[in-house]
Order: structure tokens, then C-alpha cells, then sequence
């Protein structure tokens, strides 16, 4: 939750502070969390925890390079798509085993 601060504020510069912009990106980061956290927890007993997290850090290089990209609200949906799949811990608290 700390990050939410620092990540409205890159929002509020890139979308040039058009709040509905910077709420609907915040709820898609929240979203994305909860499906991509979801998705890989189940994944990981089918194909192997180690797999899941190299899927994951990809995922988050992936996203990472998207937000380095983007420079306006032009790309809205581009940065759209970047929060929305990394929000994913490349670290694999998604992936704990019970």
C-alpha cells in the first residue's frame, strides 16, 4: 500500500491529471494483482513453482519496460496494460507453498 502514493504521482504526470484516468489505473493495478496473483498460485502445483517465477519475472521486466515507455496520456491504454500485469512479486509470495 505504500507504493500507492509515488505511483499517483507518476500517474497524475503521465495522465496530466486527469483523476478518472489516474482512479481507473489504480483499480486495474488492484484488479491485476488479484487475477495474476490467483492465476499464479494455481499454476504453480501444474507446472512448478520455479517456472511461475521466471514467468513472473518476465512479466514484471515486461511491464517495467512499458512504464520506462510511455509519455503521455496519449498511451493511456499502454500503461493501462503495464500496471495491470505488474503487479506481480517477482520474489514468489504468490507462489507460497502451504
Amino acid at each position: 500500500m505504500l507504493l500507492i502514493l509515488p505511483q499517483a504521482l507518476y500517474l497524475a504526470a503521465v495522465v496530466e491529471n486527469d483523476d478518472q484516468k489516474i482512479g481507473l489505473l489504480l483499480w486495474l493495478t488492484l484488479l491485476g494483482d488479484a487475477a495474476i496473483s490467483l492465476l499464479i498460485t494455481v499454476s504453480a502445483d501444474k507446472f512448478g513453482r520455479r517456472r511461475m517465477l521466471l514467468i513472473g519475472c518476465l512479466l514484471k521486466l515486461f511491464s517495467s519496460s512499458i512504464m520506462a515507455y510511455v509519455h503521455g496520456a496519449h498511451m493511456f491504454w499502454l500503461l493501462a496494460l503495464g500496471m495491470t500485469i505488474g503487479v506481480i512479486s517477482p520474489s514468489g509470495a504468490e507462489v507460497r507453498e502451504g
